[in-house]
This record gives C-alpha cells, structure tokens and sequence, in this order.
C-alpha cells in the first residue's frame, strides 16, 4: 500500500509504475484506515503472472483431500481447526471465509505477517490448512514431505500437483469459482491513453521473450494469456467486484 500511494503521488507521465496485485489496490483500501485511495485509481496494463490457488494441510493432518477436511471440520465439536492466512483481509483469509461459509466448516483464523512465518507453523504442525498460491517454493516443500496439498482451484489437475483434485471435482464444495491471484503491472488512472498504450505494448512484447517466460515459469507462475487493455480493465474491474463482495461477505472491518 506503501508503493500504491507512491505511485499516486508521482507524476502520471508513466516513468513510474507499480508491480502489484489486487491485495494493494482492492483490498488495501477495504482493510487498512490509512489508506485513502480507491481501486479506480488504477488501471492495469498487462498481468505477468497469474497462479491459481492451492489448499494445503500440515503433513499429519488426517485428510487427503477437500471432502476429508470438510468432514473432519464438521465434525471438530468444540476444538476447531486451525487455518492460516497472510493477515486480516487478505485474498488468502477471504477465499478460505467464502470456503467455510459454504460448505458449513468451522475454523478458527490465525492470521500472520507474510507468508514465511505461516509457513513454519504448517510445517510445524501448529495451524491445520492454509490456502496459497501454487508455485515453485510450495511445491518443493509438498514435494519433500513437509505438507501436502489437499486440492487445487483450477478448471483441470495442475502438472505440480497431479494427485491433487480440483475443487470442482469434490463432492462437499459447492461452486465457489476458481480465484486466482494475479501479479501485474498498474499505472495511475490519470495516464493518458497514448502512454497506457505504448506502456501496454512494451509488457506484451517482454511477455513474448523466452527469457522471461522461462523466468516466470521457474518461480512456479503462470504465464498470462494476452490480453488487451479492454481486456485488462474489464479483468480489473469483475475482480475488484469480486474482491469487494468477499470481503463484505466475511464482514472484515479496517484496522
């Protein structure tokens, strides 16, 4: 939110511009007091990742999949389970809320300061699930025994986690669509649409290298597919709807 306001403090003539996701520009504004800006502040110019999500559980967990963890939170009684988010708002806290809403799961929120220390309390037994993104560093760790993924939320059975089913493919979740957490790059409304454009153009051609696809694609990312600048604000626009109605949803109020 830091870098978003600084964005918007500088001159609009694009020479400054913001790697961001919507966790700065939709749900900044909803879940933080200090910040002052709007979503339609922004517009977006091009993604240059976009990764589905993942659930994962602490290695012991006695389930394997999205239907057993629904039961086994069922039937919790009076000691809860355990989910982890990157904090309070989060698109990671409010997917898993939208999760619990609808399949009737209890769970108790440990939120945290970033992912790493949520991470060493998975690892370590000490919260239950999390909900992430699927890449390289989470793969490895499934990978070498430490937690195990549960389920993806993709339309197919992704090649990191072929056991893994997707959500639609359970029998507990009821359709919950298929968020995803992008990564892209946002510039101030106020630049003029001659810059937008050029500024568009250039992302689509460093897209189009080897180089930084393959670079993409060792961090454990998706490679968008290209879009156009309609396409990216329209894209920007039904997620900030999207964002906006889970947050609501899961009754999150500014700290």
């Amino acid at each position: 939110s830091i870098a978003a306001g600084r964005l918007l403090a500088a001159v609009p003539d694009g020479t400054t511009l913001l790697v961001g996701s919507p966790s700065e520009t939709v749900l900044a504004p909803l879940t933080l007091r200090a910040v002052r800006y709007k979503p339609q502040d922004f517009r977006l110019l091009g993604l240059i990742n976009d990764s589905p999500l993942a659930l994962y559980a602490r290695r012991d967990l006695p389930a394997n999949d999205v239907d057993e963890l629904v039961e086994l939170a069922r039937g919790s009684g009076d000691r809860p389970l355990s989910y982890g988010s990157t904090g309070q708002g989060s698109v990671f806290h409010l997917v898993t809320q939208r999760l619990l809403s609808t399949t009737g799961m209890q769970a108790t929120h440990v939120p945290y300061r970033g992912g790493a220390p949520l991470l060493t309390d998975l690892q370590g037994g000490r919260i239950d699930f999390t909900i992430l993104p699927v890449d390289a560093l989470l793969g490895s760790m499934v990978a070498g025994g430490r937690m195990k993924v549960l389920g993806v939320m993709s339309a197919q059975r992704l090649a990191r986690f072929p056991a893994a089913a997707t959500f639609d493919e359970s029998r507990s979740v009821p359709a919950i669509g298929r968020p995803s957490i992008w990564v892209g790059v946002l510039a101030p409304a106020a630049l003029s649409a001659h810059d937008s454009a050029q500024l568009h153009k250039i992302v689509a051609q460093a897209l189009g290298t080897e180089a930084v696809r393959q670079a993409i694609h060792a961090a454990g990312g998706a490679v968008p597919a290209p879009m156009s600048l309609v396409d990216a604000a329209r894209l920007y626009a039904a997620d900030t709807v999207k964002l906006q109605a889970l947050a609501e949803a899961a009754q999150v109020a500014p700290l």
